[in-house]
């Protein structure tokens, strides 16, 4: 591979019309809205109740925890609200024990700005997500400029404590109600990714190289999500871990993927339904299946309106309809009942059955379109008696069934036991266990279609007739091995809290340093609250200076808004302490609603919600107010930058030097195993793995990189190398583990070649 020469790199344009534009808003950005709003009402209407609304902003600093881990699983959740609500009671209990000691604002500043980076570090390092550090820090920073005394921090850490703990009972309130919500969100944000990728690359669009990057990462978020519980596996979650792995394959693979499939999976996760099954991946138009990989989501055929209905292999029709997924009339035979059992289906005389009626994996499909029946001539399936259908197949656990060890359709057993399980007319085994050498394939009826429940592999082309309840054989196996890897990276320990500090070192630096001068030189201009410049370039840092720029044009051009909206509200504000609540609950809730589509529109909010705070002790001339917040986010945002242009981070290109090591060894890793034919499915899996975080760690790392200043050129070319050559290996790891035909099987194929080490 070659190498870009480094030079020197010229002073960069920043942008300005650029950090301002609209993003779509989050699909979830109601629920930290609400949350804090319901967070911050109750003590705060509490209080007001009881006249000491002046306590209200030791309440409000527990109530803002609640905008926290919104994106976690709730077993996962509750422990980051717990860490977040103790760390913010940490930061408190230093800033009142130092108002308390002493009135000089330089000493108060500094340890604000001591305390701003240590909040900036830990949140980083912990990756606790949005809103970060800047709730913390301004919590610390507010409170170190209000006269206390020793011997009242003891109460009003109590007052924060109890807000904490109704804070988190209020991000805990929707488990029960969706226990797998955050975890059904980012895996239908993966497919939705993936989905937009595989059409940008199918139609050589441009931008298919900035879509693949956002579908890897967000495949490594859901992930992320999914794994944040490793002690706690369950159905669900094994579920939505397959369709993060058809989310991998098709990035892998992007030409062999179905971007409407995707996306109708990523519908029907959403919500509280059931989960679509994916089925096995190899052979998707081979035939029939009826385990929801190759069935509509909204319960339509995926064939062209007015096909045929779907057929096996000797053209046999086993349906008039596709299965649908919703549990809508999925039928076998034209007549089948629905998958969940929600509605009894009819049989083929008129009449109406119930649960007793015969399943292959409880959803109540019948073979061979005769009904079974529990009146005395159909087939019983509570081992009494065994009855026959009416093609003679005994199926109860004695002799035929469906689902034991001895099968057979002519309703007489005169082999000795132990004999080979019996057959149908067409040879097909109706159940059980198959105990012949797996190389001889697996029975089938005379259309070709395998009997013995849901996800087994199809013969010749053959139908699968079942649910995904009821998997054997190879299908098991098969399913362990998709998510083998899963279970590997669970049981692997997370690195160690240090090892992430380190990178953070030039950021933590930026972040005390700013802090403190911009507190300083608001105090030179006379400002009776300097915290607020403190807090401005707190919120300033980001990972590079290019990004750091961005915040400071969206945290100025907000706050000059959001003082003008300060000023409208306040005649309606100061009606009374009722007013000053409800106007107050309103800026938080439109501060959580506007932040996710940009960060400035969210400011517009949050300025006057801090204008408004401090007029919960009494009211304050309004002039004074906008006037010292102006000059404060000046202040705030013009010496914060400075800052951080003064220290740099050099570090960076040593990182991206490492991140193309780790891909080049992962690639070489995973490209050795899949030229391997003694090569285990657990190994292969932890190799791809391997290679995909690899691959988004490097495309993070190097756009980090590509905005700080003061530094030698990046190999840009060697970046976008290895990630071409990653891909080609993931897509022949894929291929290798079989989640995809082989080339030519199919209507499409996927260029691997070159993935060799």
């Amino acid at each position: 591979m070659s190498s870009a020469t480094p030079t020197p790199t010229r002073v960069r344009r920043l942008p300005v019309v650029g950090p301002l534009r609209l993003g779509r808003p989050s699909d979830v950005w109601f629920k930290p809205a609400l949350s804090v709003v319901a967070a911050v009402a109750v003590p705060s209407l509490l209080l007001m109740t009881l006249g000491r609304l002046d306590l209200a902003p030791y309440t409000m600093a527990g109530s803002l925890c609640a905008l926290y881990a919104h994106n976690r699983p709730y077993a996962a959740r509750a422990k980051v609200l717990a860490w977040v609500i103790l760390g913010m009671l940490g930061g408190l209990a230093v800033a009142l024990v130092s108002a308390s000691l002493t009135r000089n604002a330089v000493v108060l500043v500094t340890v604000g700005a001591l305390l701003a980076a240590a909040q900036k570090a830990g949140c980083d390092a912990t990756r606790v997500g949005p809103p970060a550090h800047v709730i913390l820090t301004f919590v610390s920073s507010a409170t170190l400029f209000v006269p206390q005394t020793l011997g009242q921090v003891p109460g009003h850490l109590a007052l924060a404590a109890a807000a904490g703990a109704w804070a988190w009972l209020v991000g805990m309130a929707p488990a029960p109600l969706r226990p797998h919500g955050p975890e059904r969100r980012a895996t239908a944000q993966a497919l939705n990714a993936a989905a937009t990728y595989a059409e940008t690359a199918r139609g050589g669009e441009e931008g298919a190289g900035g879509a693949r990057s956002a579908a890897y990462a967000a495949v490594h978020a859901a992930w992320q999500t999914l794994l944040a519980v490793r002690d706690r596996p369950s159905t669900t979650r094994r579920a939505l871990e397959r369709l993060v792995v058809r989310a991998e394959v098709a990035l892998a693979a992007p030409a062999d993927a179905d971007p409407a499939r995707l996306r109708a999976w990523a519908r029907a996760v959403r919500g509280t339904g059931r989960i679509p099954c994916t089925g096995d991946p190899r052979g998707e138009d081979e035939g029939l299946r009826l385990n929801g990989a190759d069935a509509g989501v909204d319960g339509a055929d995926a064939r062209p309106d007015g096909a045929n209905p779907r057929r096996t292999d000797s053209g046999a029709r086993l349906g008039g309809a596709a299965p649908r997924l919703d549990g809508v009339d999925p039928r076998v035979d034209g007549t089948g009942p629905c998958l969940d059992g929600a509605e009894p289906r009819r049989t083929a005389g008129g009449g109406s059955r119930r649960d007793g009626d015969l399943r292959l994996d409880g959803a109540d499909a019948r073979v061979d379109g005769t009904a079974p029946r529990l009146d005395g001539t159909g087939p019983r399936l509570d081992g009494v008696g065994p009855r026959r259908a009416d093609g003679g197949a005994r199926l109860d656990g004695s002799d035929p069934c469906l689902g034991g060890a001895d099968a057979r359709g002519d309703g007489a057993d005169p082999r000795p036991e132990g004999a080979n399980p019996r057959r149908a007319d067409g040879g097909a085994r109706l159940g059980g266990t198959d105990p012949r050498p797996h190389d001889v394939g697996p029975r089938r009826t005379d259309s070709g279609a395998r009997l013995d429940g849901a996800g087994s592999q199809r013969a010749h082309g053959g139908a699968r007739l079942g649910g995904d309840g009821t998997r054997r054989g190879d299908d098991r196996l098969r399913e362990r091995d998709e998510l083998v890897g899963v279970a590997a990276e669970r049981a692997v320990a997370p690195p160690p809290l240090w090892s992430r500090l380190g990178p953070l070192a030039p950021v933590a630096v930026r972040s005390a340093l700013g802090c403190a001068l911009a507190g300083y030189v608001s105090l030179a201009l006379g400002a009776d609250r300097p915290y607020w410049a403190l807090v401005t370039a707190a919120s300033l840092y980001q990972a590079n200076i290019t990004l750091t720029w961005s915040r400071a044009v969206q945290r100025v051009v907000g706050n000059l808004v959001g003082v003008l909206l300060f000023a409208a509200v306040t005649p309606i504000a100061q009606l009374g302490p009722l007013a000053l609540v409800l106007c107050i609950l309103a800026c938080n809730f439109g501060a959580e609603a506007l932040i996710g589509r940009n960060y400035w529109l969210g400011s517009v909010c949050v300025t006057p919600l801090a204008l408004l705070v401090t007029e919960l002790p009494g009211y304050q001339p309004t002039g004074e107010l906008v006037t010292g917040r102006v000059v404060d986010t000046l202040v705030g945002a013009l010496v914060g930058f400075v800052a951080a242009l003064a220290v740099t981070n050099r570090r960076a290109g040593r990182r991206v030097e490492r991140a193309l090591t780790a891909v080049d060894r992962a690639r070489e890793h995973a490209a050795r195993l899949a030229a391997d034919p003694m090569s285990t499915p657990a190994a292969l899996e932890a190799a791809r793995r391997g290679l995909a975080a690899a691959v988004v760690d490097l495309r993070a790392t190097a756009d980090a990189a590509a905005g700080e200043w003061w530094q030698r050129a990046l190999p840009q070319e060697r970046v976008v190398l290895a990630e071409q050559a990653a891909h080609r290996t993931l897509a022949a790891t894929v291929r290798r583990q079989g989640l995809l035909p082989d080339p030519g099987t199919t209507s499409t194929y996927t260029h691997t070649e070159g993935a060799s080490p």
